[in-house]
């Protein structure tokens, strides 16, 4: 789940519990997306935190992990907030 379209709270929570890995380089080439210089295709799953128990989040979005997805697109509802 490299890629978010949203939840800053929720990727500011990521960054704090990261563990140290390897670093990868993101390029945008002429038709394509490239990590680390390879084709990249961008598999996104949309997940709406606020209509999920926050109990349930890591279940669903390992759920979207394994149905293919490497990316979350997270719409913030603004009225909740």
């Amino acid at each position: 789940m490299a890629l978010s379209c949203g939840g800053l709270s929720l990727q500011a929570r990521a960054q704090s519990r990261a563990v140290p890995g390897p670093s990868h380089r993101f390029a945008i080439g002429e038709k394509d997306f490239l990590i680390d210089g390879k084709p990249v295709v961008i598999r996104t799953g949309e997940m709406h935190f606020a209509r999920v128990p926050r109990e349930y989040w890591r279940h669903r979005l390992r759920l979207l992990k394994a149905m293919g997805m490497n990316a979350v697109c997270a719409y913030l509802f603004w009225n909740l907030h």
